[in-house]
């Protein structure tokens, strides 16, 4: 319940906000089959965030698929995807979004993504994550070359976590491919990784009394896909490998299991915290599959 009204209290504040879309044509990134934009908006806290938006050439509305970033992934055009509209997003902090929220280098310091607001549900940096990409659904829904009943998300890692809670939190959402999602059943997985669950012990070590587990417990169950995975309505396709040491495979199957829409997984017995090549062409062929696309 705390969790439901948590949520609705968020999408509600990112309503407040004016997206204040911008625009621009990007010729660089296009190609013969499709057109390329530039595009920034406002999200949660009025946060600047921008990505790249290519749409076919041929007439549409279009089915659209939205991309969303691993952790420190810079999101670029595909230039590979002509019957579609694809949305690359850079989340806040990431790519060419961090006017209002910084980037992070890898050092293990306290300014990790995962380590922001820690201490307070309502500060912390996945609850405006989640909201940047429910603000790409809007964009994407806002825009006449999209058909808005085919909407779909799909990220690896970090995007796959986001992919996974935008699903559950914006029915608009009509399909949702999760790979490798990382910070699921996330106290559990963060005692079975080096990383990611180092940052969160030397969190913890920097001041014992104030950082305990049980507080950064209770800021991530409400972004644990674990948590949200009961209210996806649509399709998913989630892609795991068995050799995963940083988003652990019982991990991922742990939100999995609780969702209750058609639902499908491929799990690779090679791969490490990624998947191969054949996954990008299995996710892709259910994807035009859904959207009801020629092969």
């Amino acid at each position: 319940e705390n969790l439901r009204s948590f949520w609705n209290e968020t999408i509600a504040e990112l309503a407040t906000v004016a997206p204040q879309y911008k625009v621009e044509p990007s010729p660089k990134w296009s190609t013969k089959q499709t057109n390329c934009f530039l595009v920034e908006m406002r999200s949660l806290g009025d946060v600047r965030i921008r990505g790249w938006f290519e749409v076919p050439r041929s007439a549409g509305p279009h089915p659209v698929l939205l991309r969303v970033p691993g952790y420190t992934q810079g999101m670029m055009p595909t230039q590979s995807i002509s019957d579609m509209a694809v949305l690359s997003l850079n989340i806040r902090g990431h790519g060419n979004s961090t006017d209002d929220e910084p980037g992070f280098y890898w050092g293990g310091g306290a300014d990790d993504y995962l380590l922001r607001g820690l201490d307070d549900p309502q500060k912390f940096f996945y609850r405006g994550a989640v909201m940047d990409c429910l603000r790409g659904v809007d964009f994407v829904a806002s825009r006449p070359e999209v058909d808005t009943q085919r909407i779909g998300i799909t990220g690896g890692s970090q995007g796959g976590m986001l992919s996974f809670a935008a699903a559950a939190l914006d029915q608009r959402i009509a399909l949702s491919a999760p790979d490798i999602p990382f910070v699921v059943d996330s106290m559990k997985g963060f005692k079975m990784t080096g990383w990611p669950g180092m940052v969160i012990w030397g969190w913890h070590a920097r001041d014992p009394k104030r950082n305990t587990w049980e507080l950064a417990g209770e800021t991530f169950s409400y972004v644990d896909p674990k948590n949200l995975a009961g209210w996806v309505e649509c399709p998913i396709l989630m892609g795991v490998g068995l050799q995963d040491n940083v988003a652990p495979a019982p991990t991922a199957f742990a939100a999995y299991n609780q969702i209750r829409s058609p639902k499908d997984y491929r799990v690779y017995p090679e791969a490490g915290h990624g998947t191969p090549p054949e996954h990008v062409a299995t996710k892709m062929a259910w994807i035009r599959k859904q959207f009801e696309l020629a092969e």
